[in-house]
């Protein structure tokens, strides 16, 4: 599977840059079927439609050092 990654823009943002902001939340979604990740509780996720007001589908990326970032 292709997923994409994108920043939740909030109303009236403007058209988003292309590097990972770690101070930002961010949606995860399969390039094929447009469902995005979804966390439904711990250790929990699954797939589901975009759900503007779902906190579980916001994520943050964390820099775990060496090039690497963590999604938490």
């Amino acid at each position: 599977m292709q997923y994409i990654v994108q920043p939740v823009l909030e109303k009236g943002a403007n058209h988003p840059t292309f590097r990972i902001n770690t101070a930002k939340k961010y949606v995860i979604a399969n390039v094929n079927s447009k469902l995005v990740v979804e966390s439904m509780g711990f250790a929990f996720i699954q797939q589901n439609p975009w759900n503007e007001s779902a906190p579980g589908q916001r994520w943050k990326i964390v820099e775990a050092g060496d090039g690497l970032y963590k999604i938490c």
